[in-house]
């Protein structure tokens, strides 16, 4: 074993200058920053952007983080001989932490007391706003030391004083300072001896800044208010002191905010007060999980087994249902602002909702936990149009299933809104053929991440009635899907299921081998390649089919159209006779279409496909010869019902040049008068672009 572990070790640190290709380099950078009497600013520059390669995989840089964070941080506290050197070590942070995120950048800075002045001076020297942005993150990890401010700072009311003040003055700013200020703020207020020193002064400028956007009495309080609700939400999310005696030192601002939460339509401040309503209302219940979530067990991939206890203790919910309390009304309220937030215009306001959903109903009893399901349920089926709503829904139901609150019984509901909502594709703002975009694409996305949560949340026995399903959906997104991200969605939630989900993801690795990550990245190799090998398994043959010639066929985007007509001749040979039976009569009867356009043309596109590899085949005497006599009148019928007129005409022109190209190449025979009307249309089309 011993030996075992000193291979892997070596093997790590032989692969690890391949993941961090530049190491050395960038070492070798930092100390001549460090060192050099001369001003070294391209160096910097040329480091800053060795990191910004990884802003795609920004993790192959968590083996040399540690030593990283600790070369620069301590090169600049031992003043490098030239100072513009040491703004540039700064700028260094700061470009890590933009790759990597501060929260993982800071937990690696010195925290002595001895820095606590070196920090704040260099914060009240500071030009640059990179550098003034590191180090507020560094005087908020420098609260954690684990000394009374007596003892660490000299004069400590005058230093408190002062560093709230220039926090204050930063919150005037529009960039991330005000962030970074307003958690250094919220981590000094957390320490119980700094809390009791300056909470008055500041809760004073709190209410005034309140006051003062309520009234509209300054155009410039924006900043302001969003960085004190900035520090009002990390507070209630890391406060190392008494939770009651905080939440009754915030309730002066409940009423104040609530009034500015009826009327706003500032986005960021929505945001804010999002977190803000569902991190109070959550002080109010009671500090513990529900009894009553659903909970697996043991969550490893090697120690599932049917053997270990990973079903709903019944009694435990009984005994849930028959002690109930009474929600304070502040909860319910909040859960209503929260649920209708839901369906705001922003995706940061949605997300945050979800999560405020989940953070609140995973303190509720069971009873009111299902009137939550109930609710977004009633809210999809409500208004089943507006993207907004699938998108937060989505997202709310993820967190439920993500934390145990969506209890089993409640999936044979959840379980089809699921599925349409992984199908969900509204048409394009303008209905003309030349539009460029849809409204769908986010939907599909949250909703794979649905899809992802229930593999992980439910133990195969409670899901295997509904992956036959949710299965086909995933599989047909992640291949069919018009957007690159969706499909990469799909194809990731597909394999956390086939991984959690023993034995009910039939083909499940041959599928990912195939359709992984990269390959999924061209949209046309997706269609014509990977789609094609898939379907060539039994269990998601129809699925793929069905979809093409039901949806994709018919889509908006004409490329779509012209792909899925593509790929349908490609898979006929795996199933000739449903083509035949099925599919051919149903796209002839759409290529007469007189209302809309893209199922027109994609009908026609689709028979002139399908016609083509039926006869390339040897199966084209399985269409019958009714349908035989239509495809051979269709070009006629689409003329004499004038179809080329109006808008999409040219693209009616090309599908029917298409058409008669392939019933040529399936040498199908005509009579003479057939020929010549072919030929006729032909030459009509020819004089148009």
């Amino acid at each position: 074993m011993a030996a075992e572990s000193d291979e892997d070790n070596n093997n790590n640190r032989h692969s690890q200058p391949f993941l961090f290709a530049e190491q050395e380099q960038v070492f070798a950078n930092i100390e001549l920053l460090r060192c050099s009497q001369d001003d070294l600013s391209e160096k910097a520059q040329e480091t800053r952007l060795i990191f910004d390669k990884y802003l795609e995989c920004p993790t192959l840089l968590d083996p040399s983080l540690p030593k990283l964070v600790e070369c620069l941080s301590r090169g600049y506290l031992h003043r490098p001989p030239n100072e513009a050197n040491g703004a540039s070590m700064l700028s260094i942070l700061y470009s890590l932490s933009k790759v990597r995120g501060w929260k993982h950048v800071v937990r690696f800075l010195p925290a002595h007391s001895e820095h606590i002045l070196i920090v704040w001076e260099a914060l009240q020297t500071s030009s640059s706003w990179e550098s003034i942005y590191i180090l507020w993150h560094w005087m908020a990890v420098l609260s954690l030391v684990p000394f009374d401010v007596q003892v660490m700072v000299a004069e400590e009311q005058t230093w408190l004083s002062q560093m709230f003040d220039s926090a204050r003055q930063q919150c005037h700013d529009a960039g991330p300072t005000r962030e970074a200020s307003a958690i250094c703020v919220a981590a000094w207020l957390s320490r119980a001896d700094v809390f009791a020193m300056q909470w008055s002064v500041y809760e004073a400028y709190v209410q005034q800044t309140i006051t003062q956007y309520s009234s509209k009495s300054q155009t410039d309080v924006l900043f302001p208010l969003l960085g004190a609700l900035k520090v009002l939400n990390t507070m209630l999310k890391t406060c190392r002191t008494d939770r009651e005696q905080l939440v009754q030192h915030f309730l002066p601002f409940w009423d104040p905010l609530w009034k500015i939460g009826e009327k706003q339509k500032d986005l960021l401040v929505t945001h804010q007060l999002i977190k803000w309503w569902a991190r109070m209302a959550a002080a109010h219940l009671p500090p513990r999980i529900a009894p009553w979530r659903y909970q697996r067990g043991k969550r490893l991939l090697f120690v599932l087994s049917e053997t270990t206890s990973e079903t709903l203790n019944d009694e435990s919910i009984e005994k849930e249902r028959e002690t109930l309390w009474k929600v304070p009304d502040l909860v319910e309220d909040v859960m209503g602002r929260i649920l209708f937030a839901l369906r705001n215009s922003s995706t940061v306001v949605r997300w945050s909702a979800a999560k405020g959903v989940g953070r609140l109903t995973e303190r509720l009893p069971a009873l009111c936990a299902d009137d939550v399901v109930d609710a977004l349920l009633e809210t999809v089926e409500e208004e089943s149009d507006d993207d907004k709503v699938w998108h937060g829904t989505c997202l709310a139901v993820a967190e439920l299933a993500r934390r145990g609150l969506l209890l089993p019984h409640r999936l044979e509901e959840v379980v089809p809104f699921v599925i349409r909502a992984i199908h969900f594709d509204a048409s394009p703002p303008s209905s003309s053929s030349t539009a460029t975009s849809s409204v769908g694409a986010h939907v599909r996305d949250a909703a794979c991440y649905t899809y992802w949560a229930f593999g992980r949340a439910f133990h195969p026995s409670v899901l295997r009635p509904f992956l036959r399903e949710l299965n086909h959906a995933a599989v047909v997104t992640s291949l069919l899907d018009r957007e690159v991200n969706c499909r990469r969605a799909a194809s990731a939630a597909f394999q956390e299921v086939a991984g959690r989900q023993k034995g009910n993801v039939p083909h499940g690795i041959d599928i990912l081998t195939t359709a992984d990550f990269f390959s999924l990245g061209n949209r046309t190799n997706s269609y014509t390649k990977i789609a094609c090998s898939v379907a060539t398994y039994v269990e998601y043959r129809k699925p793929i089919i069905n979809h093409l010639y039901r949806e994709k066929l018919f889509h908006w985007d004409i490329s779509i159209r012209t792909l899925a007509a593509n790929t349908l001749g490609r898979i006929v040979p795996l199933d000739a006779s449903y083509f035949c039976s099925i599919i051919l009569p149903d796209l002839l009867e759409n290529s007469l279409d007189m209302k809309n356009l893209h199922v027109r043309h994609g009908a026609v596109v689709g028979v002139a496909e399908i016609t083509f590899a039926l006869a390339t085949n040897g199966r084209l005497s399985q269409i019958s010869n009714k349908h035989m006599t239509v495809l051979k009148r269709l070009v006629a019928n689409i003329e004499k019902k004038r179809l080329y007129r109006g808008r999409g005409g040219e693209i009616m022109r090309s599908a029917i040049c298409q058409l008669v190209k392939r019933i040529s190449q399936s040498r199908i025979d005509l009579s003479v008068k057939e020929q010549v009307q072919l030929l006729d249309s032909v030459d009509a089309c020819i004089p148009h672009p």
